[in-house]
Parts: structure tokens; sequence; C-alpha cells
């Protein structure tokens, strides 16, 4: 479970983005076609187009991550839309990787083992829900 210590941090390396993440999360998308081209198909937009939705999910994420209770219908439905693109456990693991890696890069040396540890824990916590919703469609 994500702490109280970690939403700050997560929060507070968000901020820290301010105008940057939307470049951040294009990156996401582009380290993620850079390590798994195939997965380039599961996707009808542009990494500009589709960090544009990104940036406003982490956004809603973010601000309600001290209820993540509240988010879990959401993101558990997220999963059941998901469904349809064959999604596994591995797609996640390399979503978290690409993240975790564009993160690096934007914030550079602010990069802290313990912001990566966050971002890492609230990745997974609601990877799990998407990929629950996935599983009970």
């Amino acid at each position: 479970m994500v702490t109280k210590k970690q939403i700050q941090l997560l929060q507070r390396s968000w901020d820290m983005l301010g105008m940057q993440n939307q470049e951040m999360m294009e990156r996401v998308y582009l380290n993620l076609f850079a390590a798994h081209p195939e997965y380039r198909k599961l996707f009808i937009k542009s990494p500009h187009d589709m960090s544009i939705s990104l940036v406003r999910t982490f956004n809603v994420v973010l601000t309600s991550l001290e209820d993540l209770e509240q988010l879990r219908p959401i993101i558990f439905g997220m999963g059941i839309y998901h469904h349809k693109f064959k999604l596994s456990e591995s797609h996640f693991i390399s979503l978290r990787k690409a993240i975790l890696d564009a993160m690096a890069v934007q914030l550079g040396d602010l990069m802290t083992p313990d912001i990566e540890d966050a971002w890492g824990m609230a990745f997974d916590e609601i990877a799990k829900i998407m990929l629950d919703g996935i599983q009970s469609a």
C-alpha cells in the first residue's frame, strides 16, 4: 500500500515536472515502443496524442491517491475496457519500466530512490486493480 509519505513524494515529483509532464508521458510511449515495437499495434493514436490522455489520467489519480478505494471502480473498469487488447502482467511490467525510465530522464538528479520507489509502488497497486478488471472480463 502506498504510504502518505509516498503520496507526497509522487505529488511533489509530478509538480516538479510542471509543463514537462506531457513531454515525460510522450517519452513513456517512445520508451515502451523502443523496447517493445510489437506493442505499437495496440495503439491507434500517436505518442503525442496518447500522452495528453495519460497526463489527464495521472492528474486525477495523483490527486486522489489518498483514497484509492474511491478510484478502484474506475480503474477496474479501465481494466475491463483494456481486456480486448489481451494485456497481461508482462505488458504492465514493461509499462512500469517505461514510466520509471522516463521519470528518471525528466527529473534527472532530482529522481531519488524514494521517489522511484513511490512511483513503482503506486504503479503496482493501480496495475493490480486493472489486471483484476482484465481478468474479470
